[in-house]
């Protein structure tokens, strides 16, 4: 249901005119124009999301295009010392390099080192073992800090209320108590 405020203004009314049909015409005029901004705006929000649409669409196109590019444009690779070493892509370049990345020597860090390093994938395996093995250890140091704190703490109170009771001499009097 919509709502619908109109303000009139009578401020004139001519010899011609009478009030119904001026209140006619504003009713009509205030109403045209609501209706009128509604739909404004809806074709505005429609255009915006079509324009968006198209916009997206081209940009995708586009960047696909320069990427694929960039990756399939040949370029001549030069090693440390200036040399060329010949042509490649930079496709190429990324499949060698993930190719490799797995069997790479790598130092305790996981940095690329020439020559003493462990694979890649050793140095991978090794660290995730240890980062495990320690969780577990921690979880395990935890559990047997929380048992010992209780056996402690139970034999003590047991020895606390022996000695206890051998210091009052309640073994005397229970001894008693059971001659009775």
């Amino acid at each position: 249901m919509a709502k619908l405020n109109l303000e009139i203004e009578l401020d004139w009314l001519d010899e011609n005119n009478n009030i119904d049909d001026v209140i006619k015409n504003v009713i009509i005029a205030s109403v045209a124009e609501k209706v009128n901004a509604s739909i404004e705006k809806e074709i505005v929000k429609e255009a915006i999301k079509k324009i968006n649409s198209k916009t997206d669409a081209i940009l995708d196109v586009k960047i696909n295009e320069i990427i694929t590019d960039f990756i399939t444009r040949g370029f001549t690779e030069i090693n440390n010392w200036g040399e060329e070493i010949g042509e490649t892509t930079v496709l190429k370049k990324l499949k060698d390099k993930l190719d490799n990345f797995l069997t790479q020597k790598v130092d305790n860090r996981g940095q690329e080192v020439k020559y003493n390093g462990k694979p890649r994938i050793d140095y991978i395996i090794e660290q995730h073992v240890n980062y495990d093995l320690e969780k577990k250890v921690r979880e395990a140091a935890v559990v047997i800090r929380k048992s010992l704190e209780d056996y402690v703490n139970n034999e003590l109170k047991k020895q606390i209320g022996e000695n206890i009771i051998q210091i009052v001499g309640l073994e005397k009097l229970k001894g008693k108590e059971e001659v009775k």
